[in-house]
């Protein structure tokens, strides 16, 4: 059997990333290099954000994100931080990179978020 998802209905497959973004925030402010369906990342604070999507999904309990961070922002030259998602919206998801050794939330240069769910 061969099942295929069309085009104009890919965004409701639970397979596809429904949203995604590669970020340098080592400057104070993010800097999104890349994306698909993030209409902007507001800055909360140090290692504090706001991911916005444009095209929300269906529910907050409906998707579910995965990122690390990294790089040579925030005082540090390794790829080993952490990102913690806190709050989820339909609309947004708020979180927090940091040090996992330390526990500091800090700005670094790469960050890469991908989402997935039901929009």
């Amino acid at each position: 059997i061969t099942v295929m998802t069309t085009p104009g209905r890919q965004q409701y497959h639970p397979s596809a990333a429904k949203a995604w973004v590669r970020f340098d925030a080592s400057s104070g402010s993010p800097v999104i290099t890349a994306s698909y369906n993030v209409s902007s990342i507001t800055d909360n604070g140090a290692g504090n954000f706001t991911l916005n999507f444009t095209t929300a999904f269906s529910a907050a309990t409906s998707y579910v994100c995965i990122g690390n961070a990294g790089g040579t922002g925030g005082g540090g030259g390794d790829f080993d931080r952490g990102i913690s998602f806190q709050t989820y919206v339909n609309a947004y998801v708020i979180f927090y990179t940091g040090s996992p050794t330390d526990g500091a939330k800090r700005d670094w240069s790469l960050n890469q978020i991908v989402c997935y769910g039901d929009q």
